[in-house]
């Protein structure tokens, strides 16, 4: 996947020496929502904001694409955090439109069942009204279903994380963890290879997930990096890292100084297959949607 055309155009005019205003207006839009997109980017930057505001207020970015924006502004990396951003918001973005567009059928299955139903019920002699009212008892529901499922998928990741934390299934499931693991040392690796200094960068790791227990884990480990622990004890004596092969990663890269580029190595790896259990969902939300149609349709047709 190329990745999204607008952030690809927008790095490469920062690239060519533009200030992020002046790109934004020399972007043409592909569609009418990138259209309002951009419009809400450039009022944003021409407030004097920063381009992770910006992208941001736009839309373009969930927490952690905006923290990455943020090092790489900082950092002048800008157009590379640009092109790593693209790439994941052109994927979400083909998700879940694909995802609507198979909603689509199982809706219109339910519209002719519903409409099957009343045309019946009046045949047999049953008020308008009544069979309105059995067909909404019916359809408001299922219909519900699919706003919620809809809804649902719009969160990015570090909003299911808050919810993981603040509900502790942070520490009974190994999905989650790991997909906390790839979002927190996404981050992590991004500020290393930056030389963002640690105690700084554990800041900005403490603002990703809104949820006090896990600000308290970032609070010691920054705590343990000022007593002057190594990269991993502190980690692991805080309880964000917890053995296995990244704490193994870890260490052996920090023993060789070379945190960032380990970190960046095992994350791609880790972040295709957590990309592809994110697929998998995707793909069965649809059927059992349809399923669901089909059970309470066929019910209210008996």
């Amino acid at each position: 996947m190329r990745g999204n055309p607008v952030l690809l155009e927008l790095a490469q005019l920062l690239e060519a020496g533009l200030d992020p205003a002046t790109a934004v207006s020399r972007i043409r839009a592909d569609n009418s929502a990138d259209t309002r997109a951009l419009e809400q980017l450039g009022m944003t930057l021409r407030r004097g904001r920063s381009l992770a505001a910006g992208l941001a207020a736009a839309g373009y970015t969930g927490k952690l694409d905006n923290a990455i924006i943020g090092v790489g502004e900082q950092t002048g990396k800008i157009t590379t955090a640009l092109r790593a951003l693209a790439r994941r918001v052109e994927r979400r973005r083909s998700r879940t439109t694909r995802l609507r567009a198979q909603l689509w059928l199982p809706n219109a299955v339910l519209v002719i069942m519903l409409a099957s139903n009343v045309v019946r019920a009046l045949a047999a002699g049953t008020e308008l009204s009544v069979a309105l009212l059995d067909a909404a008892l019916v359809g408001i529901p299922v219909f519900g279903i699919a706003c919620a499922i809809v809804a649902a998928t719009a969160h990015d990741t570090i909003a299911w994380l808050r919810m993981a934390w603040r509900t502790k299934l942070i520490d009974s499931s190994a999905t989650l963890r790991e997909y906390f693991n790839c979002t927190f040392f996404t981050l992590f690796a991004w500020q290393a290879n930056a030389g963002v200094d640690l105690i700084t960068g554990a800041t900005t790791l403490a603002a990703l997930i809104d949820d006090p227990r896990y600000r308290q884990q970032v609070e010691r480990y920054r705590a343990a990096l000022r007593r002057g622990e190594s990269v991993t004890t502190a980690l692991t004596g805080a309880g964000l890292l917890r053995g296995g092969e990244l704490n193994e990663v870890l260490r052996v890269a920090e023993h060789a100084g070379r945190i960032g580029s380990a970190l960046e190595h095992y994350l791609v790896a880790q972040g295709e297959r957590l990309e592809r259990i994110t697929d998998i969902v995707f793909a069965w939300l649809p059927r059992a949607y349809y399923a669901v149609v089909f059970v309470l349709g066929g019910l209210s047709l008996l």
